[in-house]
């Protein structure tokens, strides 16, 4: 019941959300997101606490102007879902332009399964149907606890031609027989892995994160080409920048440690051009090493 519940309320809001163009859309998002800064939410609380530790260097004047840009990125990163998730593929394909895409399509010509590695950044739902329109893709994603929201996720994801698979077992044994005919996969390389040994701990903006052991375990077995990048948000509603880039191989070292520091600064790399997007209300620290306490 309560799984219908939420599926349905959660369609009324899109279906509401999608009768506004992108500009309207985002100043609505915007709106939302200041309510997030000045009502000191959770999305606030949390952001400012990963933002105090990835930027220490920051002045608090400073620290705060990327505080409430996060939080009017982050409002945006809701109201957009209106349209991301119900406007047809080809009218959302317009609202972006991508670069690099001939690499990884090239990579599959030549019998290379490919990684596409997308963080929390920008719009990360718009990276998933361009690739999912361009690349014969799989999306590797953690299946959310409520039903309902797991229920849109399947349909709206899949419109564009991507698989999806759940992030356990099963869908590893998946994801690999695709990569080595030669097919794509889809990563959110930021997410925390839920079981410790599934991860290691690196460096992330100079503190410890547990970090996904997955990609370079992926690549070890196939052989396959690693590219990443993101769908950055523009300014006024006019669309998404995606540029997609060959990651650094090292991400594939035999030395966990390494595999897991050259991905997180690939994705740092990412972060520092565009910070106000980063989801950073994420609890990326939540996992510590033994002895250490949750910032959170």
């Amino acid at each position: 019941m309560k799984s219908n519940l939420v599926y349905f309320v959660i369609k009324i809001l899109l279906i509401i959300l999608s009768v506004f163009s992108v500009a309207m859309n985002h100043r609505i998002g915007a709106l939302l997101g200041y309510i997030f800064y000045y009502s000191h939410s959770k999305f606030r609380k949390f952001a400012e606490i990963n933002l105090t530790l990835c930027f220490p260097h920051l002045s608090e004047t400073d620290r705060q102007s990327l505080l409430k840009n996060n939080m009017i990125e982050l409002g945006k990163s809701i109201t957009e879902l209106g349209f991301v998730w119900t406007w047809p593929i080809d009218k959302l394909l317009k609202l972006i332009k991508v670069t690099g895409i001939e690499q990884a399509q090239q990579a599959i010509k030549d019998g290379h399964g490919v990684i596409i590695l997308t963080p929390h950044l920008g719009c990360w739902e718009m990276a998933g149907y361009t690739m999912g329109k361009l690349l014969p893709i799989t999306n590797f994603y953690q299946t959310p606890k409520l039903k309902g929201v797991d229920k849109i996720l399947q349909q709206v994801r899949t419109r564009s031609g991507a698989k999806t698979v759940s992030a356990n077992r099963k869908g590893l044994v998946f994801l690999l027989k695709e990569l080595k005919n030669a097919k794509a996969t889809g990563i959110l390389p930021d997410q925390t892995p839920k079981d410790r040994n599934s991860g290691v701990f690196a460096p992330f903006f100079g503190q410890a994160a547990l970090t996904m052991t997955l990609v370079a375990g992926l690549v070890q077995k196939t052989q396959a080409k690693v590219f990443i990048g993101y769908a950055k948000r523009l300014p006024n509603g006019k669309g998404y920048q995606f540029d997609l880039q060959l990651a650094d191989e090292r991400l594939a070292d035999s030395n966990p440690e390494i595999a897991a520091s050259t991905l997180n600064k690939e994705v740092e790399k990412l972060i520092n051009q565009t910070p106000e997007q980063y989801l950073w209300n994420y609890k990326r620290f939540k996992q510590v090493p033994e002895g250490k306490k949750s910032p959170y």
